[in-house]
């Protein structure tokens, strides 16, 4: 009994411990406040970026992780592999198919692996491609002034969307409107407020300007491997894969 005790007592002290970190590591999210300045703003550092450019790329692939992708734009489908699995996606309807070690699943393996390369695709594309998703449908943008680690910010709130709607991301400027990181509100972070880096920023297509490099100060997104392209050819395919859905 009196092990059980200690057991208890251990287990207690760590849980209020890190819940006091987790506290002490917070910072409390800005108001969310609306405004055609910060509208205005947020096209401005999308401009910058090639954001016209890249809403006409046709075709984009990228690497996250084990996790691989290569989106067709044109159409909005995507293949998504991870492991021993491929993931054939109609991103506006979220459905295809999915394969195991080449082979196609049955319906109800199917539906599993499509949800699962849906909730990698999310996250995944927004760590690729966040800078360039501040206008989407559901969001909201506000200006912040003395953002951490720069001189303003530009937050943006998703209200709806994607798999966790009402995350917030406050985006830290430069004085030349130059992204150096965000900080991040959202529900799968238990410190809120947290800073990750953005750099190694390099131009593809000589107009789309990405960042190869996301780092919190202990963890690095490691994000590889774009390239862009016309056709399935740019990118080994003899043929194209989404004609099986």
């Amino acid at each position: 009994m009196k092990y059980v005790k200690w057991i208890l007592g251990i287990t207690f002290i760590v849980f209020v411990g890190g819940w006091i970190v987790v506290k002490a590591m917070s910072e409390e999210q800005p108001p969310i406040n609306p405004s055609l300045e910060a509208d205005e703003l947020a096209n401005q550092v999308m401009d910058a970026l090639g954001k016209d450019a890249f809403d006409t790329l046709p075709m984009i692939s990228w690497k996250l992780g084990n996790h691989e992708y290569l989106w067709d734009k044109t159409t909005n489908q995507a293949v998504i592999s991870w492991g021993k699995m491929k993931v054939l996606m109609n991103l506006d309807q979220v459905d295809g198919i999915a394969f195991k070690n080449g082979q196609q699943l049955d319906t109800i393996e199917d539906d599993h692996f499509i949800q699962q390369a849906w909730e990698y695709w999310c996250n995944d594309s927004f760590w690729a491609f966040a800078p360039f998703k501040m206008n989407d449908p559901g969001t909201v943008r506000t200006l912040v002034s003395n953002p951490k680690k720069g001189k303003k910010g530009l937050m943006v709130s998703y209200q709806s969307g994607g798999v966790t709607p009402g995350d917030s991301y406050l985006w830290v400027l430069d004085e030349s409107n130059q992204i150096k990181g965000f900080q991040l509100w959202v529900k799968i972070l238990p410190v809120k407020g947290a800073f990750a880096s953005w750099s190694d920023w390099k131009y593809f297509d000589n107009q789309i300007k990405l960042a190869e490099t996301r780092k919190f100060s202990f963890i690095t997104i490691p994000i590889s491997d774009f390239k862009t392209g016309n056709s399935f050819v740019d990118f080994g395919f003899s043929e194209n894969p989404f004609r099986k859905i």
